[in-house]
Parts: C-alpha cells; structure tokens; sequence
C-alpha cells in the first residue's frame, strides 16, 4: 500500500491520505507483535521472573533449543524475545543472557 496521494482518485484531499497513513501503520505494528511461540517463551520468562526473581538458566536451554535445533522460532523472533525479556536478567546471570543472545545473534547471519 503505497501512501499519498494516488492521481487514478479523483478529489483526493489530505484527509484521505492521512487515513491512509494511519491504516498503513496498524498494520506494520501488527505486523510486529510475537508470534505464538514466543509468547509463550515470553510468558515463561515471565513466570520465572515472579517465582524465581530471575530467568532461570533452564529456560535459556529451552529457547536456545526451540530456535537452534527444532527452528521452532525464526532467528530474529528470538533476537525480539530476548530484547524483550532483558528486564527480567538479574545481574548475576547476565553472563548466561549474553552468551544465549550471541549464540542466537551468530545465527542469524
């Protein structure tokens, strides 16, 4: 969908093509929102987070296997996932956040 004005409308005014902008961008951050699978990874990061003040080092195991052996996730749904989760890595196993994060990242290239 191109946006502006398009010369095939006749009496196209400004309103109409901002209208057009706007649908344009609900859907490119549509398009933006996880997937199902890394939702789930999300949550469960979440839920770690809550009971264990920290993303455990299982669920690294977990989605380091989903993206690498099982393709469950694309690579860079992975990179989005892990920048998502960030604020849950405690300083303490920042160590195992950022080998996961570069292993992923090696991937995708």
């Amino acid at each position: 969908m191109k946006i502006g004005f398009n010369p095939a409308i006749k009496n196209q005014n400004m309103y109409s093509a901002k209208r057009n902008a706007s649908e344009h961008t609900s859907i490119s951050n549509n398009q933006l929102a996880f997937k199902k699978v890394n939702q789930e990874f999300y949550k469960m990061a979440e839920e770690s987070f809550k009971d264990w003040k920290d993303v455990t080092s299982e669920w690294y195991e977990w989605f380091t296997d989903a993206v690498a052996l099982w393709k469950d996730i694309p690579k860079q749904d992975a990179i989005d996932t892990l920048d998502a989760i960030r604020k849950w890595v405690h300083k303490d196993s920042l160590e195992s956040y950022n080998a996961t994060y570069n292993f992923i990242k090696s991937l995708v290239k």
